[in-house]
């Protein structure tokens, strides 16, 4: 439940985060400037959001300080249960809700999800680790900039501090001391907390505080809420295209890679289910379109409104088409979402992109202006529409990893092996180049006696560019080259990869050796290697041994590395191709 509500509220700040800092690091290649571009667009993205809570926050103020006077008598006044009483009657006479006051607090609020994004990102950036900037020497460790008979102090944690409070002096002038003086202890919570922490991240922060003192400095009181301006759109006319593109991103762009060889997406050593990819990718787009959009949405006047209703109306269009009609033949798309080869578009497909979008943008605008009232039916039969498809697409995931058998027992992982007799071991490594083995064992000496005895077949080639061209020809010879396969038309694919697999372990059985047999690729022509082709040959051991000698961390960063790239694959596949 936790690590769900990580990836809806939490995760697409931090991937926001994580985008930002790539471009900027990209652009400078430096990462402290980096960090600062990061802080500055956020800060600039979340201006309009704080305008709002601030002049929301105002509001409140000023609400309360109306009521004070009468709030004070009835306190002064009466007690227990009557004082109770009249406080309710007096504030529903008022129409208010104590439940208001936390509108004052709605700026502190909305820090707090940034503040921890902020924290897990830059704390886990491995790029900063050994990285300088100005004067700190490390971006991955606390600036220790003064040293004082051996006891490092940290300067960045106490700037950020005293930024902090400048900025809140300025911000809160006229207010009475008690009303500041929760800012003013979150300020030195702030101090304890990030003292300690990574340079990196209190120059995040301490940027952030430098930004909103500038915001404070140039910035007039925010205007206050109009309450007779034009009525909102209704809820449903916004609520539609956010659930669409949410079902379309979130739903059935991943489920339809998965689903198309969910084999590929099973990590048998921790046995994860291909189908919890697509709940996350929901999650991280419910985040981002469901919850952060519709706050937003929320603190927004009505005008706003109406503009942000109708851009959504449009990107749901956009998104809809470019999935299903563009970018359909983009290359080889490997398990972790990468492209063999980067895609590329001709000058004809974008500017038949551009003319098309720009065609549905214009029907889409006068069905905008002329039958709105028809907008929310249209949008919720395409949102039934996505769901059926995407449930159909998780069906077919579960049924693909259901037709193999995913069974790791640890306890069974071992081969015979003779103590005085003849022992061959064939070590197969996909992808391998044969050009870097010389330099790795001079680069690790220690591999030259790991592997004395072992031959190294230095000239060895590979007759494709896949495992299922390359692999029939290492494991049966000459025979199983693709010419040689090819010029077999009357047989399947399939057969002649199998022979191809049994012939050496063939071979060495019946030359009395005892063989085992493990993971061999495509057997079955499966993602997942089906042994049973050895089946006729009782006396050949098989095994998978899918990731019984791996790292788990290693399982836990391509889990990671999927989920987010799941959902920046979806934004990749909807958007138009000139993006």
């Amino acid at each position: 439940m936790s690590s769900l509500l990580y990836y809806i509220i939490i995760y697409p700040i931090e991937l926001l985060l994580d985008i930002v800092f790539h471009l900027a690091h990209v652009a400078s290649g430096n990462p402290g400037i980096a960090i600062i571009v990061v802080s500055l667009v956020v800060n600039i993205l979340l201006l309009p959001l704080y305008r709002r809570a601030d002049a929301i926050q105002a509001e409140e103020k000023k609400r309360q300080d109306a009521m004070s006077g009468w709030v004070s008598h009835i306190k002064r006044t009466f007690k227990g249960d009557e004082r109770i009483m009249m406080l309710s009657a007096y504030y529903k006479e008022q129409q208010y809700h104590p439940l208001y006051a936390l509108r004052s607090s709605i700026s502190l609020l909305l820090q707090i999800p940034f503040f921890i994004a902020a924290y897990h990102f830059l704390s886990h950036l491995s790029l900063l680790t050994g990285t300088s900037f100005l004067m700190i020497r490390d971006l991955s460790l606390p600036d220790a900039l003064i040293n004082i008979g051996g006891i490092s102090i940290n300067i960045l944690p106490i700037l950020m501090t005293l930024i902090n409070f400048v900025s809140t002096i300025i911000y809160t002038r006229g207010n009475r001391i008690k009303d500041n003086i929760q800012i003013y202890v979150l300020a030195l919570l702030f101090l304890v907390l990030l003292y300690p922490s990574p340079s990196g991240l209190v120059l995040y922060w301490t940027m952030n505080n430098l930004f909103s003192l500038i915001k404070n400095m140039l910035m007039k009181e925010p205007s206050p809420i109009r309450h007779t301006e034009a009525a909102a759109p209704p809820m449903l006319l916004y609520l539609s295209p956010v659930v669409l593109i949410t079902f379309l991103i979130g739903a059935l762009i991943p489920s339809a890679v998965i689903s198309s060889s969910p084999q590929e997406f099973v990590e048998p050593s921790a046995f994860i289910d291909p189908a919890s990819y697509v709940l996350s990718t929901f999650c991280i787009a419910a985040g981002f379109f469901l919850i952060w959009s519709t706050i937003f949405y929320s603190l927004a006047s009505a005008k706003a409104k109406r503009i942000y209703c109708f851009v959504l109306w449009l990107c749901c269009g956009i998104a809809t088409v470019d999935y299903f009609f563009f970018g359909r033949d983009l290359g080889v798309l490997s398990e972790d979402l990468t492209f063999d080869v980067s895609p590329s578009y001709s000058t004809v497909e974008i500017l038949s992109n551009i003319l098309v979008l720009l065609l549905l943008c214009a029907a889409m605008t006068l069905v905008w202006v002329k039958w709105r009232k028809y907008i929310v039916t249209v949008c919720s039969v395409i949102i039934l529409s996505l769901l059926l498809l995407s449930g159909v697409n998780v069906l077919r995931i579960e049924r693909g990893i259901s037709a193999a058998d995913y069974t790791i027992s640890k306890e069974d992982c071992s081969f015979p092996v003779s103590r005085n007799g003849h022992n061959v071991i064939v070590i197969m490594l996909d992808r391998a180049v044969s050009g870097y083995i010389p330099f790795i064992m001079h680069e690790k000496p220690e591999l030259m006696e790991q592997f004395d005895g072992f031959t190294f077949f230095s000239n060895t080639i590979s007759h494709g560019m896949h495992t299922n061209f390359g692999a029939p020809g290492l494991f049966g010879g000459y025979d199983y080259i693709p010419t040689a396969m090819n010029a077999r038309s009357d047989e399947t694919l399939k057969d002649k990869h199998d022979e191809a697999l049994l012939m050496m372990p063939v071979i060495f059985s019946e030359n009395g050796y005892n063989v085992s047999v493990f993971d061999p690729p495509y057997a079955g022509y499966e993602e997942w290697p089906d042994l049973s082709i050895y089946d006729p040959y009782p006396d050949i051991a098989t095994q998978h041994l899918n990731g019984k000698f791996s790292d788990p961390e290693y399982f836990a960063l391509v889990e990671s590395s999927r989920r987010r790239n799941f959902f920046m694959y979806s934004l990749f596949k909807s958007s138009p191709v000139i993006l």
